[in-house]
Parts: C-alpha cells; sequence; structure tokens
C-alpha cells in the first residue's frame, strides 16, 4: 500500500501538472488524457488482452504524464508503449508488430484517413517502431522501473458481498465494475487509492439505479473511505460523462535538426486527418477485468 500512496498526488500537483506548467490547458491535458487512454482501451480489445491490462496500461500512462510533459512526449507514442508494457507487466504480452498494427488502425479509424496497414520493415513501420521502443525506455526511466499497480476491482466482491449479501441487486454489481473501468480515462487514480475508488463506484451506481444503502452511519467508512473522497469520484466520473468524444489536440513539441523545439500543427478536431508524431506519410466499450 505504502507504493500505491506515493502515487496518490496532492492536488496542488495535480493542478499544477508538466503539461500545463508547459502552457497547456488544463482542459486540454484532460482530452489527451482520456484520447490516450481511449487508445489503449480499444487496443487491448483488439489484442485481446484481459481488462486487467487496459487498467494497468492506462494507469501508467497517468502516472508518466504526472511526472512528464506532453508538450515533450507525444500522447499517441506513449499510449502504444503503455499497451505493450502493460502486457509484459500483466504477462498477457503482444508482440510489438501487433501492438503497433493495431494503434495504427486506430489512429487511422480516429482521424478518419484511409486504412492502410503498415508493412513490415518499411520505412514508416520501423519508424513507428522505434518511437514506440524509445517511448517505453522514457517511461521506465521515469517511473524507475516500478510498477506496482492495484485496480479498485479487487476490493469490489468483498465490499458487494458486504452490502449486499444476498445478491439483490446484480445489476448494481455490473455497473459499479463499470464504473471502475471507466475511471481510469479520468486522473483518479492519481487522486484516490482503489479501495476509495471501488467505494465511488458502488455509491454512484447505486444512486444512478436508486437502489438505498445505508447511510448512517455510512457503508464507506467500513473501507478506510469519506464522504469528501465519494465526492471527488463522483465529480470526476460526472464530469467525464458530460464531456463530448476525446479527440487528438497537438501540443507536442518535436526537435528539429538542430535540436531546437518547434511547435507541431494546430489543434485537431475528431473529423481532420492530422498524422501522429511517428506516423507523417502513412499512418469505449465497457468490459469485466478476467
Amino acid at each position: 500500500m505504502a507504493n500505491l500512496l506515493s502515487w496518490v498526488l496532492p492536488k496542488n500537483m495535480l493542478e499544477n501538472s508538466p503539461s500545463q506548467l508547459d502552457g497547456v490547458d488544463a482542459k486540454v491535458e484532460a482530452n489527451l488524457r482520456m484520447y490516450g487512454c481511449e487508445i489503449i482501451q480499444e487496443a487491448c480489445i483488439l489484442l485481446n488482452m484481459p481488462q486487467v491490462g487496459a487498467c494497468t496500461g492506462q494507469a501508467i500512462f497517468h502516472r508518466f504524464y504526472a511526472r512528464k510533459s506532453m508538450t515533450r512526449y507525444e500522447v499517441k507514442t506513449t499510449a502504444g508503449a503503455c499497451v505493450f508494457l502493460a502486457g509484459k507487466y500483466e504477462e498477457c504480452g503482444r508482440r510489438l508488430k501487433d501492438v503497433i498494427n493495431v494503434v495504427n488502425d486506430i489512429l487511422q479509424r480516429r482521424e478518419g484517413r484511409e486504412r492502410k496497414a503498415l508493412i513490415l520493415y518499411q520505412a514508416d513501420w520501423t519508424r513507428f517502431k522505434d518511437e514506440i521502443v524509445k517511448a517505453e525506455r522514457h517511461i521506465l526511466r521515469e517511473l524507475g522501473f516500478i510498477f506496482t499497480v492495484s485496480h479498485p476491482h479487487q476490493y469490489l466482491p468483498n465490499l458487494l458481498h458486504i452490502l449486499d449479501n444476498k445478491n439483490e441487486y446484480p445489476q448494481l454489481r455490473q455497473l459499479s465494475w463499470s464504473l471502475c473501468n471507466d475511471s481510469y480515462r479520468t486522473d483518479l487514480c492519481l487522486r484516490l487509492t482503489p479501495n476509495k475508488v471501488a467505494c465511488g463506484a458502488v455509491y454512484l451506481g447505486a444512486r444512478h439505479l436508486q437502489f438505498s444503502l445505508p447511510e448512517s452511519p455510512g457503508w464507506w467508512l467500513l473501507f478506510d473511505c469519506t464522504i469528501e473522497d465519494i465526492e471527488i469520484f463522483t465529480t470526476a466520473m460526472l464530469d467525464l460523462y458530460s464531456q463530448p468524444k476525446a479527440f487528438h489536440e497537438n501540443v507536442y513539441k518535436k526537435k528539429n535538426s538542430l535540436g531546437q523545439t518547434e511547435s507541431a500543427a494546430a489543434a485537431t478536431s475528431p473529423t481532420t486527418a492530422t498524422p501522429g508524431a511517428a506516423l507523417t506519410t502513412t499512418t469505449t466499450t465497457t468490459t469485466t477485468t478476467s
């Protein structure tokens, strides 16, 4: 738990993230976090990886951008590297060439470009591979090769057994599980410990389904959670569901041949085709943890 607590960041650090200190607007950063996590989720589904792999990849993604700026590391490439790393960590790894092809296809579809597979070992494929491998090394170095990741899903069975030992609310179980999955599209894994996220998911799910749970005293106190923690969760999730579909906004500043940084292309809308940093010339479904 000590390692997990080290990744629960104070509010002032979250509001002054490296990206925001580099001039990225808070709403733009939130949109790009959502965009990157959706790429990870879709890639894991298409690669037939378990949901725990997707959640781990998203947690790594959030942790990396809590320490590094989006202006220095392209979100698309980082998302692909997180898929590759999560597969290794959760022992459900996929071949790098499969990760490259799947992520490339997702980006082409999202950006409205012609869906064309990268040819193995040709220039564009090699360039994208080098970008992902380089991003993987940056993530490993920045996080100190430590990936202690615990997910809120593991707390749900015990929590729901205590609150609903007669299994009267099967819908609450599925909805709580789905809310835990969706919470990774936000930075809640940097704000709350997994047990508090699980409590927030059950609370919000019960309110949505209009199921009555004991509140005097509050049931969440049994799980080392406060009403303030639940308010943080519900506020973040309701804000998430009020947002439009995430899209790519290019804040990445690439280096030219002289080693100087220069702003990349302007922000793109969901319907405008803009290649990624590594794909210049070519180039959420909710599931249950297995």
